[in-house]
């Protein structure tokens, strides 16, 4: 907790110390109101159902719920807000499932900030490359494993919705290996050109979401 803890005075925040004992183990907790007057609370190990955030990340707040309050001994119907320090990182996917030309991406990319951090493109990666990333989240398009490009779907009279222009092997692949803690080099379905461009390299984020029109 101490990464925290200096976090928190170098950012000028008052705080104060706990310690909840849960299965009987104890659990350091730091209690303290960000600018906007939440109480946030820092665990150093997930005993709560959120997501965990590295421990230099105080910019990701996920919100609880009443009855869990009430659990925890809090008597407020406010819906307080904890976000973790949590050491161990695990990889969380979430898949977005919507027909083609819909807005998914666009949306994803105006959801990637409510995660953390703003959104860029994939470093040295290709600037037509739907892949989002930010410091908590990447967001996988998956018309990138469309298994045929724009020429051969016309060729062999298939669309991209059809199960046959995906590669749907090297999807479960790389989607396991990065919820794995595996990086991999995802290929790129470039819309603008309609063929397949050379790959980019996925890191296992804390979140993962994969969007395209068929994640599950």
């Amino acid at each position: 907790m101490g990464a925290v803890e200096k976090k928190l005075e170098e950012m000028e925040m008052e705080y104060a110390r706990g310690t909840v004992e849960e299965g009987g183990i104890k659990v350091d907790q730091l209690f303290f109101h960000d600018p906007n007057g939440f109480m946030i609370e820092i665990c150093n190990c997930d005993i709560l159902p959120v997501i965990p955030l590295p421990s230099d990340m105080v910019s990701g707040y996920y919100s609880t719920t009443q009855g869990r309050n009430s659990n925890r001994g809090i008597n407020s119907g406010r819906s307080y807000v904890i976000k973790f320090a949590a050491s161990d990182r695990h990889t969380v996917l979430i898949g977005l499932a919507a027909d083609l030309g819909c807005g998914k991406t666009t949306f994803m990319r105006r959801l990637t900030s409510v995660f953390g951090g703003a959104s860029e493109p994939p470093k040295g990666g290709n600037p037509d490359s739907n892949t989002i990333i930010s410091h908590t989240t990447t967001v996988v398009c998956l018309d990138d494993y469309h298994y045929l490009d724009r020429t051969g779907r016309k060729d062999k009279g298939v669309t991209a919705l059809d199960p046959r222009a995906n590669d749907f092997d090297l999807m479960y692949d790389q989607v396991k290996a990065i919820k794995d803690g595996i990086a991999v080099q995802k290929p790129i379905y470039n819309h603008v050109i309609g063929l397949l461009d050379p790959p980019d390299l996925i890191k296992p984020p804390t979140i993962l979401v994969i969007e395209g029109l068929h994640p599950m």
